[in-house]
């Protein structure tokens, strides 16, 4: 009688459902991306800029940085493109205590880089950072970089595509003006410069019916759809987040006074509706 009472006074097993796998979680594992921490888009563009970085010459003897956050961005670079010298410039930053030996810091604005001899730089890159610029400041850094730069030097910058965050309505609060690919590539002309490669990153369609894929959201439609979506970004920079320039020096003498005027001209056509692009909470 006690082993009875015993056996049926046990709390009886429930077999428990296995979890089901995060989604989010599971598109990273699937792309042979699972160790990207978080998995959110933000670290996976990092990682296909990076990508990207790895895709220029390596080990070259002079670049420099246009906007450069601390010593983690040069370490960044470092890993990525092994550069021989390192010269970063940054106004609104202070200079890191622990800046690497073979790295310069230069407290100056993008548009001014009259620290630096002429044609001196082999590659000149500024990442996620000309739509932090207003317009002056922008058509400065295009012409700086024409005058710094080696003969055959490259001018590489990657910055969010105003034909998708606008659409979007993506927003950040720190941004001015997010050029479209073609505008890129026409104001690089103006200003001296023959692009050779312009890919996306992170492919954003619009549906059928016109309705853009959202940006921050690495799960919609099949499971491996993150994959789909990294490997279609690159031949299709007009659809995608952000878009990548590589664009050469060349003997052509840059047209200053064309170049502020395209920056302008994209300026007034950007501005207004970047300003209602942001929202309030409530509506």
């Amino acid at each position: 009688r006690d082993s009875v009472h015993r056996l049926l006074s046990r709390p009886a097993k429930v077999s428990e459902a296995p979890a089901k796998p995060d989604p989010v979680d599971l598109a990273f594992e699937q792309a042979g991306l699972g160790s990207i921490e978080p998995k959110n888009v933000y670290t996976l563009l990092h990682h296909l800029r990076g990508l990207e970085l790895e895709r220029l010459p390596q080990g070259l003897h002079y670049f420099v940085s246009v906007g450069c956050a601390g010593t983690w961005y040069f370490e960044w670079i470092a890993s990525k493109c092994a550069p021989r010298r390192h010269v970063g410039i940054e106004f609104y930053a202070p200079m890191p205590h622990d800046l690497p030996a073979d790295c310069e810091w230069i407290c100056n604005t993008a548009g001014n880089m009259s620290d630096l001899s002429n044609g001196v730089g082999d590659l000149v890159f500024s990442g996620q950072n000309i739509e932090h610029l207003w317009p002056h400041d922008i058509s400065g850094f295009l012409l700086e970089s024409k005058r710094v730069l080696k003969a055959g030097g490259l001018l590489v910058v990657d910055s969010p595509n105003r034909l998708v965050t606008g659409p979007s309505q993506w927003h950040h609060t720190e941004h001015i003006l997010e050029f479209t690919p073609d505008e890129a590539v026409e104001i690089a002309g103006a200003a001296g410069f023959d692009v050779v490669s312009l890919r996306g990153l992170w492919h954003c369609p619009r549906s059928s019916d016109g309705v853009a894929t959202p940006i921050e959201d690495v799960c919609v439609g099949p499971a491996d759809s993150l994959r789909q979506r990294i490997q279609d970004a690159g031949s299709a920079p007009n659809e995608s987040f952000v878009w990548w320039m590589v664009a050469r020096k060349t003997d052509r003498a840059p047209d200053a006074g064309r170049v502020r005027e395209l920056v302008l001209s994209a300026f007034r056509k950007a501005w207004p509706a970047r300003v209602h692009r942001s929202r309030l909470a409530g509506g």
